[in-house]
């Protein structure tokens, strides 16, 4: 007879491991991932509403069964190899097999010692699988199975000898699929519960620089209560033109327009020109600014203590609040008093020239930027972000703020809502063309400013 196959093998804990989990089914793997599964997407939610103590909780449950299988599956190949180990008396096993044209020769070596053989004719079996280098062979009788260790080009010749014996293959597919959707289910679900209990803390500037890829937007503020500001009531849009951009702003008190500006930024440098409630000039600044400052400025003003972004090239969220994520809100609150006087210390200081800094004696200086002058009382911002823009940003903000013995209260509360550009080309254009001549104060400007809304 001529010999098509032979191989011989270790037997060993990872060959038991392989041989056994060949046989599991499709729903018996399937069974196993679906509870730690579920602990991991429970815990997912519970992150996401921010029920932290419970997401733990069913996060370390998710992780404890899948340690649990681990562990049971290990002590599975260690019952079933030390039972084969007490059956032979030795734990240097080995089997040989050796296929011809009409039988497989299966036989088990004790070193150098055969302790078992059996033959088994190729008539007499009825199906194969394959699973990487092992094949099962399975008989008529269902007490026979055969397990076939080599390398994948001689399975390969193998299977095809036997399917020429009129020895189907078995369909392999469902069970393979079948693992890597429950891999996937692990992995997914475990990468969903860890990322909910560490959310992005700085999704808010990304989400707000998110509009400057829609190259403009509208932004309404209305001040529920404020001591700081003149108006009550705030229409501002900005879009780009190549590489320009522009500003209008409106500013209301009691539904009248009292005043409007009009910004331009070319080439790193900001021209604001401000008219009145008649439409003169009767002011125009000049200062160099970037691109993301100039483009946001109309929610970075009104919102100024959420964020860090004078004189730095970053904007960040003020490290002094507490910041956390609520489904589709993040909401910041005062945590640092003294770290958040410091900052509004500096932001004071960066109003003044170094000029003027050297001009101040040491007592003027020390009593303008001690950070004992400023004491915050409320401070709270709510950042409402949908499809990855921020929509709004509710504020509350209450500062005592001591001047010698004098103290002045800082309040503001109000809401800005952010949205797409609403304002009209013909106005657009009106205002482009403003830059494009030569402006003094007192010139009048006509704007069709009832169109911006």
């Amino acid at each position: 007879m001529n010999r098509i196959f032979k191989y011989k093998y270790i037997i060993n804990r990872k060959f038991i491991e392989k041989t056994l989990f060949s046989d599991l089914s499709p729903k018996a793997i399937l069974q196993s991932t679906l509870i730690p599964t579920g602990m991991f997407l429970i815990a997912w939610y519970l992150g996401k509403i921010e029920s932290q103590p419970f997401g733990y909780f069913c996060f370390a449950c998710g992780i404890a069964l899948l340690i649990w299988i681990e562990i049971q599956k290990n002590k599975l190949v260690k019952q079933t190899f030390l039972t084969l180990i007490d059956h032979y008396h030795s734990e240097d096993l080995s089997a040989e097999i050796e296929i011809d044209e009409e039988k497989i020769n299966y036989s088990i070596w004790n070193k150098e010692d055969c302790v078992r053989q059996e033959e088994y004719l190729l008539s007499n079996l009825l199906m194969f699988s394959r699973q990487g280098k092992l094949m099962k062979i399975v008989g008529r009788d269902d007490n026979t199975m055969i397990y076939v260790m080599g390398q994948l080009s001689e399975l390969t010749n193998l299977a095809e000898f036997l399917k020429s014996r009129g020895i189907e293959e078995m369909n392999t597919r469902p069970q393979t699929i079948t693992k890597l959707v429950s891999l996937g289910l692990i992995v997914i679900s475990f990468s969903l519960a860890v990322i909910s209990f560490f959310p992005a803390k700085t999704d808010a500037i990304k989400c707000l620089l998110a509009w400057e890829e829609k190259d403009g937007y509208t932004v309404n503020t209305d001040w529920e209560n404020t001591k700081i500001h003149d108006f009550g009531q705030q229409t501002t849009s900005v879009w780009s033109e190549g590489d320009t951009l522009y500003r209008i702003e409106q500013a209301k008190e009691n539904e009248e327009i009292k005043q409007v500006e009009l910004s331009c930024l070319k080439q790193g440098k900001e021209k604001t020109v401000q008219l009145d409630s008649s439409g003169s000039v009767k002011q125009i600044e000049e200062k160099d600014t970037t691109k993301s400052k100039f483009f946001l400025q109309p929610v970075l003003i009104p919102c100024s203590d959420a964020f860090l972004w004078n004189n730095s090239e970053k904007i960040e969220l003020n490290p002094s609040l507490s910041w956390k994520r609520n489904k589709n809100q993040i909401l910041g609150s005062l945590e640092d008093s003294e770290g958040f006087a410091q900052i509004r210390i500096n932001k004071e200081k960066e109003a003044y020239t170094q000029e003027q800094l050297d001009q101040m004696d040491m007592i003027t200086r020390m009593n303008l930027f001690m950070t004992s002058r400023i004491v915050p009382q409320q401070v709270s911002y709510k950042f409402t972000v949908q499809d990855g823009f921020v929509q709004s940003i509710s504020f509350d903000v209450s500062i005592k703020v001591k001047n010698g013995r004098e103290i002045i209260s800082e309040e503001e509360q109000g809401t800005v809502q952010i949205k797409d550009l609403s304002c009209s080309p013909s106005l657009q254009k009106q205002v482009e063309t403003v830059f494009d001549q030569s402006i003094r104060h007192g010139d009048k400007i006509d704007l069709d400013i009832e169109s911006l809304k």
